[in-house]
């Protein structure tokens, strides 16, 4: 399947996530499915450092 949405800022979700890295409030994610639709993946980009990172088997 591939990519289930396109980039979402997470704060109106989640208002105290933030970067992994350089704190920052600034992250959107998008959803990923797999092909046969049995697991689902966050991938996650921060806006202030660039940084990316993957929450497998998340619960969008």
């Amino acid at each position: 399947m591939g990519y289930a949405t396109d980039w979402k800022p997470t704060k109106a979700e989640n208002p105290s996530f933030v970067c992994r890295e350089c704190k920052s409030d600034d992250v959107d994610y998008r959803e990923w499915e797999s092909s046969d639709g049995a697991h689902e993946d966050l991938h996650y980009r921060c806006n202030g450092c660039k940084r990316t990172w993957w929450v497998e088997g998340a619960d969008a």
